[in-house]
């Protein structure tokens, strides 16, 4: 399974440095949430789903 991060968003409503051009692919679910969780993020966007803190 190849998760990949389409939109990350801080506290504050911002758009964080994930795209769909330049992403920092991950490879697994796992691997998104620890990148989420590291760089502070409330709100992970992925290809199938979404998650909140």
């Amino acid at each position: 399974m190849r998760a990949r991060v389409a939109l990350a968003f801080d506290k504050r409503g911002r758009q964080r440095g994930f795209d769909m051009q330049g992403e920092p692919s991950v490879r697994s679910l796992a691997e998104a949430l620890r990148t989420s969780y590291t760089a502070g993020l409330d709100v992970l966007v992925l290809d199938n789903g979404i998650i909140r803190k």
